[in-house]
């Protein structure tokens, strides 16, 4: 199907050849509109720092603002809500428009903050939520525990779609791959406390392997969380039979060989909207051995696709690496092709495609 209209799209985040995986699941939506012959008008805010950042942002929300009002698109598409709120509540005192909203997780939280800010951000993200007409939100369990139980938004105003969906073509089964005696593993997310990844190595300091374990993780984080990073995976590779190394963020491709080199992904966040990077590694058939969270949850079914177990506790993941290692080889296997059949419904395509059914529907 191809549709004739056009999209104001407003984000706070958005990837630059430095900082590649910023804001990375917009720009797959953006690319895969496109790809659907509607035309994308883009105000966009790249990553700075320092005195930088404020001056980028003023000119963000002024263009934003500006281009509300004056604007000749059919819908405005924006994202991250609380860091785009004060030009939408602003602009849309002059002028109406058909307003669809995307929830990418941390936006929405509250619990990082307290007092005066802690309300601010919850009035901003409210009243933008109020003047939505639509509002996009990665998995059901997320709208449920943060957009209608936290800020009231009707069911009637959600749609659940799932980032931008998996790109197929690039993440994709690669059958026939073996390491002997040997099992790989592989982390790929930010580098903090949040995302779990301290976590994961100091279950392998916990555990006694017989099995070598090569682990390598992938991600980008602050100078201290990498040094941190640095002390907790020589202290892992001092365990016999461990071997776990470090990579930057890179690109899908690259990516992509990762996953399907590997024997399992290891997904130990503490709370994800969603968690894409689950269903990349499930569309190369790897099953998944992940927190049993909201998002998460939504497509990890355990012993079916992958392996649950409590976030925030090395012990629990230790367990279920275990388990995952003792399983036998048929196992393995029906999980494996579990995990693809699972993320074959991610389809980028049929993905952005019902986005847009949704979205020029409800713009009638």
């Amino acid at each position: 199907m191809e549709f004739q209209k056009r999209i104001l799209v407003i984000t706070n985040m958005y990837p630059s050849d430095k900082y590649p995986e910023y804001g990375i699941f917009v720009k797959r939506i953006v690319d895969g509109i496109r790809r659907h012959k509607v035309k994308v008008s883009l105000v966009s805010l790249k990553k700075v720092s320092g005195v930088l950042k404020l001056f980028s942002y003023i000119i963000f929300y002024i263009r934003s603002f500006v281009l509300y009002i004056v604007g000749g698109e059919d819908v405005v598409y924006a994202h991250y809500i609380s860091h785009v709120s004060v030009p939408i509540i602003l602009a849309n005192i002059f002028r109406k428009r058909f307003l669809v909203l995307n929830a990418h997780g941390s936006d929405l939280y509250l619990d990082n903050l307290s007092g005066f800010k802690r309300k601010v951000k919850f009035w901003l993200c409210r009243k933008s939520l109020n003047l939505s007409n639509l509002v996009v939100c990665p998995s059901e369990d997320y709208a449920q525990e943060m957009l209608v139980e936290i800020y009231d938004v009707p069911q009637r105003k959600i749609l659940i779609s799932p980032s931008g969906g998996v790109d197929l073509n690039i993440f994709k089964n690669k059958i026939g791959i073996s390491h002997g005696n040997e099992k790989r593993m592989l982390y790929v997310g930010r580098i903090n406390h949040e995302k779990g990844v301290f976590d994961l190595l100091d279950a392998l300091v916990l555990g006694e392997w017989s099995t070598m374990l090569k682990i390598d993780i992938i991600g980008n984080g602050g100078e201290k969380a990498l040094s941190f990073l640095s002390s907790k995976i020589a202290t892992a590779n001092s365990k016999k039979n461990v071997f776990v190394r470090y990579f930057p963020s890179m690109n899908h491709c690259e990516l992509s060989e990762f996953y399907s080199s590997a024997d399992a992904f290891i997904f130990p966040s503490k709370r994800e909207s969603l968690g894409l990077v689950g269903i990349e590694a499930m569309a190369c058939g790897l099953p998944v051995v992940g927190s049993n969270i909201a998002g998460i949850r939504s497509y990890l079914i355990d012993n079916y696709n992958g392996i649950l177990f409590e976030p925030g506790h090395p012990e629990s993941l230790l367990k279920a690496v275990q388990s995952y290692l003792s399983l036998e080889n048929k196992k393995v296997e029906a999980m494996s092709g579990n995990a693809v059949k699972t993320a074959s419904t991610y389809n980028e395509k049929c993905v952005i495609e019902s986005l847009l059914d949704n979205i020029f529907v409800g713009d009638r």
